[in-house]
C-alpha cells in the first residue's frame, strides 16, 4: 500500500515497486495508493496464492 505523495516518498516508492516486478512479476504482488484513492472505493483485490 502506498499512501504518501510527497517528492521523497514517490522516489522510493520507485525504487520498491521496481524491486517487487523484479522478484514477483508485474502481476505476483499486491498494490494499492491510498493518497489516490482515500475512501477506499477502488481498492484491488489480493493476487491468487499460487
Amino acid at each position: 500500500m502506498f499512501g504518501m505523495s510527497t517528492p521523497a516518498y514517490l522516489e522510493r516508492k520507485a525504487v520498491k515497486t521496481a524491486w517487487y516486478n523484479r522478484e514477483y512479476g508485474g502481476a505476483g504482488w499486491w498494490s494499492w495508493n491510498a493518497a489516490a484513492d482515500p475512501k477506499g472505493k477502488n481498492i484491488p483485490p489480493f493476487p491468487a496464492k499460487s
